[in-house]
């Protein structure tokens, strides 16, 4: 309902250099691959808690990793993204903050 999804999109798209773009890719398909060996399902057909699942593998890589990461790490900037797209919606603003009209 936030429309995070386009709006980490149109970031990707506009504001990221072209090997930053490739490696958030890369790190989409890593998620995949993860549920995929996991579950034998592509990320998309997992239920909640399997999606948790690989999502809470992938977060602990990627802060075992932390330091070690040459350019940008896709755990991080999706996550920056997603927090960033949504506490600047509507949505995200005016439920999850106290929104107040200036």
């Amino acid at each position: 309902a936030a429309k995070v999804g386009e709006f980490i999109e149109l970031m990707l798209n506009d504001c990221y250099k072209t090997e930053d773009q490739e490696s958030f890719k890369k790190g989409l398909a890593e998620v995949n691959n993860q549920a995929q060996g996991l579950y034998k399902k592509t990320f998309i057909d997992l239920n909640n808690q399997q999606k948790t699942d690989v999502l809470q593998r992938i977060e602990a890589q990627a802060f075992g990793e932390r330091g070690k990461v040459k350019g940008l790490s896709f755990w991080f900037t999706i996550k920056e993204l997603t927090v960033t797209g949504y506490f600047t919606s509507e949505i995200g603003a005016k439920q999850a903050l106290e929104y107040v009209y200036v």
